[in-house]
Protein backbone atom coordinates (compact mmCIF):
# COMPACT_ATOMS: atom_id res chain seq x y z
CA UNK A 1 0.00 0.00 0.00
CA UNK A 2 0.81 3.73 -0.46
CA UNK A 3 0.98 6.29 2.76
CA UNK A 4 1.20 9.56 2.53
CA UNK A 5 3.95 10.39 5.59
CA UNK A 6 4.50 14.41 5.63
CA UNK A 7 2.67 16.69 3.58
CA UNK A 8 4.64 20.11 2.42
CA UNK A 9 1.83 22.16 1.49
CA UNK A 10 2.59 25.35 3.95
CA UNK A 11 3.30 29.03 3.63
CA UNK A 12 5.28 31.35 5.99
CA UNK A 13 5.98 35.02 6.26
CA UNK A 14 8.34 36.20 8.49
CA UNK A 15 8.87 40.31 8.71
CA UNK A 16 10.76 42.81 11.00
CA UNK A 17 13.30 45.46 11.48
CA UNK A 18 17.39 44.77 12.16
CA UNK A 19 20.41 46.62 12.54
CA UNK A 20 23.92 45.72 11.55
CA UNK A 21 23.25 42.58 9.75
CA UNK A 22 22.06 42.14 6.02
CA UNK A 23 22.22 39.15 3.70
CA UNK A 24 24.45 40.75 1.71
CA UNK A 25 27.09 40.44 4.88
CA UNK A 26 27.04 36.44 3.52
CA UNK A 27 27.18 37.23 0.12
CA UNK A 28 30.49 39.39 0.55
CA UNK A 29 32.03 36.99 2.30
CA UNK A 30 31.34 34.16 -0.17
CA UNK A 31 32.49 36.59 -2.60
CA UNK A 32 36.15 37.35 -1.24
CA UNK A 33 39.18 35.99 -2.98
CA UNK A 34 37.43 35.79 -6.39
CA UNK A 35 37.79 38.39 -9.04
CA UNK A 36 34.09 39.08 -10.23
CA UNK A 37 34.52 37.30 -13.68
CA UNK A 38 34.89 34.04 -11.48
CA UNK A 39 31.94 34.17 -9.47
CA UNK A 40 30.08 32.80 -11.90
CA UNK A 41 32.10 29.75 -12.32
CA UNK A 42 31.65 27.95 -8.59
CA UNK A 43 28.22 26.56 -7.58
CA UNK A 44 27.58 28.73 -4.15
CA UNK A 45 28.70 32.09 -6.08
CA UNK A 46 27.40 31.02 -8.95
CA UNK A 47 23.99 30.93 -7.29
CA UNK A 48 24.13 34.18 -4.79
CA UNK A 49 26.90 36.60 -5.25
CA UNK A 50 27.47 36.58 -8.61
CA UNK A 51 23.77 37.26 -9.18
CA UNK A 52 24.27 39.52 -6.71
CA UNK A 53 27.09 41.41 -7.71
CA UNK A 54 25.14 41.67 -12.01
CA UNK A 55 22.49 43.68 -9.72
CA UNK A 56 25.01 45.96 -8.10
CA UNK A 57 24.45 44.99 -4.54
CA UNK A 58 27.72 43.87 -4.03
CA UNK A 59 31.40 45.59 -5.36
CA UNK A 60 34.86 44.36 -5.09
CA UNK A 61 37.16 46.82 -3.31
CA UNK A 62 39.88 46.15 -6.48
CA UNK A 63 39.99 44.41 -9.52
CA UNK A 64 41.34 41.06 -8.04
CA UNK A 65 38.04 40.74 -5.31
CA UNK A 66 40.03 40.15 -2.57
CA UNK A 67 37.60 41.69 -0.50
CA UNK A 68 33.84 42.66 -1.11
CA UNK A 69 31.48 45.36 0.42
CA UNK A 70 27.89 46.38 -0.11
CA UNK A 71 25.14 48.76 -0.61
CA UNK A 72 23.81 48.50 3.24
CA UNK A 73 26.86 49.84 5.06
CA UNK A 74 24.89 51.13 7.82
CA UNK A 75 21.42 52.00 9.32
CA UNK A 76 18.16 50.25 10.46
CA UNK A 77 16.85 47.23 7.36
CA UNK A 78 13.34 46.07 7.12
CA UNK A 79 13.66 42.49 5.98
CA UNK A 80 10.45 40.64 4.55
CA UNK A 81 10.69 37.10 4.15
CA UNK A 82 7.92 34.96 2.17
CA UNK A 83 8.40 30.68 1.86
CA UNK A 84 5.56 28.68 0.16
CA UNK A 85 6.08 24.76 0.02
CA UNK A 86 4.51 21.97 -1.76
CA UNK A 87 4.66 18.91 -1.99
CA UNK A 88 4.87 15.42 0.41
CA UNK A 89 7.12 12.65 1.54
CA UNK A 90 5.08 9.09 1.06
CA UNK A 91 6.18 5.35 1.41
CA UNK A 92 4.86 2.60 -1.10
CA UNK A 93 5.33 -0.71 1.53
CA UNK A 94 5.40 -4.49 0.92
CA UNK A 95 4.23 -6.44 4.24
CA UNK A 96 4.26 -10.07 5.01
CA UNK A 97 3.54 -11.83 8.42
CA UNK A 98 3.13 -14.87 10.34
CA UNK A 99 0.89 -15.88 12.76
CA UNK A 100 1.89 -18.24 15.43
CA UNK A 101 -0.95 -19.82 17.71
CA UNK A 102 -2.58 -16.43 17.76
CA UNK A 103 -0.12 -15.74 20.57
CA UNK A 104 2.86 -14.30 18.78
CA UNK A 105 2.76 -12.01 15.55
CA UNK A 106 5.93 -11.76 13.38
CA UNK A 107 5.86 -8.74 10.64
CA UNK A 108 8.10 -7.25 7.82
CA UNK A 109 7.77 -4.64 5.37
CA UNK A 110 10.10 -3.50 2.85
CA UNK A 111 8.85 0.37 1.85
CA UNK A 112 9.98 2.32 -0.74
CA UNK A 113 9.81 6.51 0.38
CA UNK A 114 9.23 8.55 -2.52
CA UNK A 115 9.92 12.77 -2.37
CA UNK A 116 8.62 15.51 -4.42
CA UNK A 117 9.09 18.86 -2.86
CA UNK A 118 9.10 22.61 -4.19
CA UNK A 119 9.96 25.06 -2.13
CA UNK A 120 9.59 29.53 -3.64
CA UNK A 121 11.14 31.75 -1.23
CA UNK A 122 10.99 35.70 -1.83
CA UNK A 123 13.45 37.89 0.60
CA UNK A 124 13.24 41.81 0.40
CA UNK A 125 15.18 43.94 2.29
CA UNK A 126 14.61 47.92 2.50
CA UNK A 127 17.30 50.01 4.08
CA UNK A 128 15.90 52.51 6.10
CA UNK A 129 18.69 55.44 5.81
CA UNK A 130 17.31 58.28 3.37
CA UNK A 131 21.21 58.71 2.99
CA UNK A 132 21.78 56.04 0.77
CA UNK A 133 21.53 55.19 -2.70
CA UNK A 134 19.65 51.47 -2.30
CA UNK A 135 15.96 51.53 -2.30
CA UNK A 136 15.57 47.62 -1.85
CA UNK A 137 16.14 44.75 -3.25
CA UNK A 138 14.63 41.45 -4.13
CA UNK A 139 16.01 37.97 -3.65
CA UNK A 140 14.35 34.66 -4.95
CA UNK A 141 15.33 31.51 -4.18
CA UNK A 142 13.73 28.32 -5.91
CA UNK A 143 14.15 24.75 -5.19
CA UNK A 144 12.77 21.31 -6.65
CA UNK A 145 14.07 18.35 -5.16
CA UNK A 146 12.13 14.38 -6.23
CA UNK A 147 13.96 11.33 -5.01
CA UNK A 148 13.41 8.05 -3.77
CA UNK A 149 15.01 5.11 -1.19
CA UNK A 150 14.76 1.97 0.46
CA UNK A 151 14.36 0.76 4.21
CA UNK A 152 13.03 -1.95 5.73
CA UNK A 153 10.84 -2.69 8.96
CA UNK A 154 10.84 -5.65 11.46
CA UNK A 155 8.12 -6.62 14.33
CA UNK A 156 6.62 -8.68 16.90
CA UNK A 157 3.72 -8.63 18.80
CA UNK A 158 2.89 -11.06 21.87
CA UNK A 159 -0.52 -11.82 23.05
CA UNK A 160 0.16 -14.07 26.43
CA UNK A 161 -3.70 -13.60 27.56
CA UNK A 162 -6.58 -12.03 25.86
CA UNK A 163 -6.28 -8.59 27.73
CA UNK A 164 -3.02 -7.85 26.94
CA UNK A 165 -0.55 -7.39 23.62
CA UNK A 166 2.68 -5.96 23.68
CA UNK A 167 5.28 -5.72 20.87
CA UNK A 168 8.88 -4.54 19.60
CA UNK A 169 9.66 -2.84 16.55
CA UNK A 170 12.68 -1.78 14.34
CA UNK A 171 13.06 0.68 11.57
CA UNK A 172 16.30 0.56 9.52
CA UNK A 173 17.71 3.41 8.27
CA UNK A 174 16.64 5.21 5.23
CA UNK A 175 18.83 5.82 2.44
CA UNK A 176 16.96 8.55 0.03
CA UNK A 177 18.42 9.57 -3.14
CA UNK A 178 17.79 13.04 -4.36
CA UNK A 179 18.13 15.11 -7.58
CA UNK A 180 17.77 18.59 -6.68
CA UNK A 181 17.34 21.67 -9.45
CA UNK A 182 17.79 25.33 -7.90
CA UNK A 183 17.72 28.85 -9.28
CA UNK A 184 18.16 32.13 -7.87
CA UNK A 185 17.49 35.85 -8.53
CA UNK A 186 17.84 39.35 -7.41
CA UNK A 187 16.85 42.75 -8.41
CA UNK A 188 17.55 45.88 -7.21
CA UNK A 189 15.98 49.74 -7.21
CA UNK A 190 18.88 52.79 -6.44
CA UNK A 191 17.98 56.57 -6.41
CA UNK A 192 14.28 56.06 -6.07
CA UNK A 193 13.77 53.99 -8.50
CA UNK A 194 16.14 55.58 -11.33
CA UNK A 195 18.35 53.00 -11.86
CA UNK A 196 16.73 49.14 -11.56
CA UNK A 197 18.59 45.99 -12.40
CA UNK A 198 15.62 43.30 -12.68
CA UNK A 199 15.63 39.77 -12.76
CA UNK A 200 19.77 39.07 -12.62
CA UNK A 201 18.96 35.36 -12.34
CA UNK A 202 21.74 32.27 -11.89
CA UNK A 203 20.16 30.00 -14.13
CA UNK A 204 19.20 26.33 -13.02
CA UNK A 205 21.90 24.29 -11.39
CA UNK A 206 21.55 20.93 -10.81
CA UNK A 207 22.25 18.70 -7.65
CA UNK A 208 22.34 15.11 -6.93
CA UNK A 209 22.70 13.77 -3.17
CA UNK A 210 21.98 11.08 -0.80
CA UNK A 211 20.16 11.53 3.01
CA UNK A 212 20.58 9.00 5.20
CA UNK A 213 17.94 9.45 8.28
CA UNK A 214 18.23 7.90 10.98
CA UNK A 215 16.71 4.24 12.74
CA UNK A 216 14.12 4.20 15.09
CA UNK A 217 13.28 1.46 17.87
CA UNK A 218 9.80 1.06 19.19
CA UNK A 219 7.96 -0.45 21.93
CA UNK A 220 4.32 -0.62 22.73
CA UNK A 221 1.73 -1.94 25.04
CA UNK A 222 -2.11 -2.27 25.04
CA UNK A 223 -5.15 -3.39 27.76
CA UNK A 224 -8.48 -4.65 26.43
CA UNK A 225 -10.57 -3.93 29.26
CA UNK A 226 -14.04 -6.42 28.56
CA UNK A 227 -14.18 -6.17 25.04
CA UNK A 228 -15.41 -2.17 26.12
CA UNK A 229 -12.10 0.10 25.77
CA UNK A 230 -8.45 -0.01 24.88
CA UNK A 231 -5.52 1.68 26.55
CA UNK A 232 -2.63 1.66 24.49
CA UNK A 233 1.12 3.19 24.48
CA UNK A 234 3.77 3.14 22.16
CA UNK A 235 7.69 4.88 22.70
CA UNK A 236 10.25 5.05 20.28
CA UNK A 237 13.36 6.51 20.17
CA UNK A 238 15.21 7.84 17.03
CA UNK A 239 19.49 8.51 16.66
CA UNK A 240 18.71 11.98 14.68
CA UNK A 241 22.39 12.14 15.34
CA UNK A 242 22.70 9.53 13.16
CA UNK A 243 21.55 11.51 9.98
CA UNK A 244 23.95 12.00 7.57
CA UNK A 245 24.43 13.79 3.73
CA UNK A 246 26.19 11.77 0.78
CA UNK A 247 27.45 12.92 -2.62
CA UNK A 248 25.76 10.73 -5.84
CA UNK A 249 27.25 12.67 -8.36
CA UNK A 250 30.20 13.27 -10.07
CA UNK A 251 31.77 16.12 -8.10
CA UNK A 252 33.71 14.97 -4.94
CA UNK A 253 32.02 16.98 -2.59
CA UNK A 254 31.95 15.20 0.77
CA UNK A 255 29.58 17.15 3.03
CA UNK A 256 32.00 16.99 6.01
CA UNK A 257 30.98 20.01 7.11
CA UNK A 258 26.89 19.48 6.90
CA UNK A 259 27.56 16.71 8.79
CA UNK A 260 29.58 18.02 11.50
CA UNK A 261 26.83 19.97 12.24
CA UNK A 262 24.51 17.30 12.32
CA UNK A 263 26.33 15.53 15.08
CA UNK A 264 27.04 18.58 16.89
CA UNK A 265 23.12 20.01 17.08
CA UNK A 266 20.99 16.74 16.64
CA UNK A 267 20.57 14.30 19.59
CA UNK A 268 18.89 10.94 20.02
CA UNK A 269 15.07 11.35 21.33
CA UNK A 270 12.13 9.94 23.05
CA UNK A 271 8.94 10.05 21.65
CA UNK A 272 5.48 8.92 23.67
CA UNK A 273 1.93 8.23 22.26
CA UNK A 274 -1.18 7.18 24.50
CA UNK A 275 -4.29 6.82 23.00
CA UNK A 276 -7.50 5.28 24.43
CA UNK A 277 -10.80 3.99 22.73
CA UNK A 278 -14.21 3.09 24.11
CA UNK A 279 -17.89 1.85 22.98
CA UNK A 280 -19.95 4.19 24.07
CA UNK A 281 -23.10 1.78 22.91
CA UNK A 282 -22.92 -0.99 20.28
CA UNK A 283 -22.64 1.15 17.13
CA UNK A 284 -20.78 4.51 18.58
CA UNK A 285 -17.42 4.64 19.85
CA UNK A 286 -15.08 7.52 20.87
CA UNK A 287 -11.26 7.82 21.24
CA UNK A 288 -8.77 10.08 22.59
CA UNK A 289 -4.50 10.07 22.89
CA UNK A 290 -1.77 12.30 23.04
CA UNK A 291 1.68 12.56 20.92
CA UNK A 292 4.88 13.72 22.26
CA UNK A 293 7.69 14.02 20.33
CA UNK A 294 10.68 15.19 21.92
CA UNK A 295 12.98 17.62 20.32
CA UNK A 296 16.09 16.76 18.39
CA UNK A 297 18.26 19.40 19.07
CA UNK A 298 20.61 19.40 21.74
CA UNK A 299 20.75 22.47 24.82
CA UNK A 300 21.18 25.80 23.21
CA UNK A 301 21.34 24.57 19.79
CA UNK A 302 17.83 26.71 19.07
CA UNK A 303 16.35 29.76 20.96
CA UNK A 304 12.71 28.11 21.29
CA UNK A 305 11.39 24.80 22.56
CA UNK A 306 11.07 22.55 19.55
CA UNK A 307 8.89 19.65 21.27
CA UNK A 308 5.76 18.48 19.34
CA UNK A 309 2.92 17.58 20.49
CA UNK A 310 -0.98 16.35 19.07
CA UNK A 311 -3.46 15.89 20.24
CA UNK A 312 -6.34 14.03 18.92
CA UNK A 313 -9.51 12.78 19.23
CA UNK A 314 -12.55 10.90 17.06
CA UNK A 315 -15.64 9.32 16.62
CA UNK A 316 -16.94 6.31 15.23
CA UNK A 317 -19.52 4.29 13.75
CA UNK A 318 -20.00 0.81 12.81
CA UNK A 319 -23.20 -1.50 11.96
CA UNK A 320 -23.75 -4.37 9.42
CA UNK A 321 -20.25 -4.33 7.75
CA UNK A 322 -20.17 -0.19 7.40
CA UNK A 323 -18.49 2.16 9.23
CA UNK A 324 -17.25 5.88 9.25
CA UNK A 325 -14.83 7.36 11.41
CA UNK A 326 -13.88 11.44 11.92
CA UNK A 327 -11.06 12.99 13.38
CA UNK A 328 -9.60 15.50 14.46
CA UNK A 329 -6.18 16.45 15.91
CA UNK A 330 -4.03 19.29 16.69
CA UNK A 331 -0.32 19.51 16.75
CA UNK A 332 1.77 22.63 18.76
CA UNK A 333 5.29 22.98 17.78
CA UNK A 334 7.92 26.20 18.27
CA UNK A 335 10.81 26.94 15.38
CA UNK A 336 13.12 29.22 14.92
CA UNK A 337 14.08 30.36 11.15
CA UNK A 338 17.31 32.20 10.00
CA UNK A 339 17.05 33.84 7.11
CA UNK A 340 20.79 33.35 6.21
CA UNK A 341 24.11 32.88 8.53
CA UNK A 342 24.08 34.70 11.86
CA UNK A 343 21.19 36.26 10.71
CA UNK A 344 18.49 37.06 13.55
CA UNK A 345 15.86 34.22 13.74
CA UNK A 346 12.14 34.49 13.71
CA UNK A 347 10.14 32.08 15.63
CA UNK A 348 7.19 30.38 14.15
CA UNK A 349 4.38 29.00 16.08
CA UNK A 350 2.46 26.31 14.59
CA UNK A 351 -1.11 25.48 15.22
CA UNK A 352 -1.70 22.56 12.78
CA UNK A 353 -5.44 21.28 12.69
CA UNK A 354 -6.34 18.46 10.85
CA UNK A 355 -9.80 16.55 10.05
CA UNK A 356 -9.62 13.49 8.79
CA UNK A 357 -13.48 11.27 7.73
CA UNK A 358 -13.08 7.91 6.33
CA UNK A 359 -15.60 5.54 5.58
CA UNK A 360 -15.79 1.53 4.13
CA UNK A 361 -17.65 -1.31 3.81
CA UNK A 362 -16.38 -4.96 5.37
CA UNK A 363 -17.35 -8.22 3.27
Amino acid sequence: GFNKLINFDEAYTFSGIVNGTSLLDVLITQAAGNAPEDLGNYTNTALYSSPAYEAWLISPTDSTGGAYYHEIPYGDIQQNKTINTEGYLGELTFNMGLNMDDKVFFGAAVAFPMLSYTEKTTYIETPLADSLALDSYTFRENTNSEGGGVNLKLGVIVKPVEWLRFGLAYHSPTRISIDQTKNTSFSSSFENGAETHDHISSGFIDYSYAIRTPSRYQANAAFILKKKGTISMDYEYVMYQNSALRSTGFDAYNFETENNVINAIYEGTSNLKIGTEWRISKPFSIRGGVNYQQSPYVSNATPVNADLITYSGGLGYRHHGFYIDVAYSQANTSLAHYSYNNSIPATLNKNLGQTIISLGFRY
